[in-house]
């Protein structure tokens, strides 16, 4: 609702940036922007999400000349981190202002932008001369009432206490609630689904194994972790929410570093990236544990992974993610935590 009144509010922009840590928040917006400006007239163009050696000019072209049949385009940037050449986006996006007619639509959806990243010459133009999205995480209090309003989305039934319950097992994980709301609206699509249909489904559910395995491998339970690996594996699960739920997890302590560079961590820390109490333990132990080494060639892996699924590459998905699970849980010599989390 905040987000319909702020497209309204700027009803005429053309211009956006996205700025959020967790998919589902992002997709959201991003699909809410689009509806809005298709409403307009405008038709998709291109959407690119850089890699390394990124074609940075033959994009700018695509941006810059629309298509004879659509001559109002909207583009999409995806932008995975913020450590970019942000003298060439500043001079697109520079470009792409001095259009004054059928000029083409700009959506960037990036990771949450912090205080710093505000003075960012791209990001200032854009807020200037567009639109700027920050997705605060939902909190704690705030996510039974999330799901809730998702299930109704999906014409699902759900009971207040049940909607109570996929969130505290969820862990304002908001991908794995998601993922959990759609399986519940295809079980139980003429039904209402009450405390103990959720309990029952995600029990049952191997897809919610995913982010037990993350949690398993973050916490450095080498045993569980390959066990449910393997019964992963074995039921042929969708591996798509399984490498997304590493990828969201170490990207978010990539984050963190960026900002403690390798100091401890207060509470005040872990809640800025929308950090509940109950999983802080989780995220301390993989902070403490993994190297910023291991947590930029988990990413390498988890895009490796990625690609092979976009049919680039023959990389065998299945041994890139034993080749994962086996790289976060080398110690590196580190045996026990060493720093504990002040709630000082």
């Amino acid at each position: 609702n905040d987000l319909k009144k702020v497209l309204k509010e700027n009803y005429s922009s053309l211009l956006f940036i996205i700025a959020s840590n967790d998919e589902v928040l992002s997709l959201d917006a991003l699909n809410l922007i689009k509806k809005v400006l298709l409403a307009k007239g405008y038709e998709l163009g291109v959407t690119v999400e850089p890699q390394a050696g990124f074609n940075w000019q033959q994009w700018e072209e695509s941006l810059l000349s629309p298509s004879l049949f659509s001559p109002k385009e909207l583009h999409v940037l995806k932008l995975k981190n913020l450590k970019l050449n942000t003298d060439t986006l500043r001079q697109s996006i520079q470009n792409l202002l001095q259009f004054d007619l059928n000029r083409p639509a700009l959506i960037i959806s990036a990771p949450f932008l912090l205080p710093k990243d505000m003075n960012k010459p791209w990001v200032k133009l854009i807020n200037d001369n567009g639109c700027l999205i920050q997705c605060w995480p939902v909190k704690e209090n705030e996510l039974p009432r999330w799901v809730k309003n998702r299930a109704i989305d999906m014409n699902l039934d759900i009971t207040m206490k049940a909607a109570s319950v996929l969130a505290t097992l969820c862990e304002n994980n908001l991908q794995a609630a998601d993922q959990a709301l759609k399986g519940l609206s295809l079980a139980f699509s003429d039904a209402k689904v009450d405390e103990n249909s959720v309990l029952d489904f995600l029990d049952n559910s191997s897809q919610f194994d995913s982010y037990k395995l993350v949690d398993a491998v973050l916490e450095r339970k080498a045993k569980k972790a390959f066990r449910i690996f393997y019964n992963l594996k074995r039921a042929d699960s969708q591996i798509s929410p399984i490498y997304y739920a590493f990828y969201r997890e170490l990207n978010l302590l990539l984050q963190i570093h960026d900002v403690t560079h390798g100091d401890s961590l207060s509470a005040s820390d872990l809640e800025r990236f929308g950090v509940w109490r109950k999983r802080q333990t989780t995220i301390l132990i993989a902070y403490n544990s993994l190297s910023i080494d291991q947590l930029y060639e988990g990413i390498k892996i988890i895009e490796h992974i990625d690609q092979a699924l976009k049919g680039i590459g023959e990389t065998n998905v299945w041994d890139s993610l034993s080749q994962l699970l086996s790289l976060m849980l080398i110690v590196n010599g580190k045996t026990q935590i060493k720093r504990k989390l002040s709630y000082a």
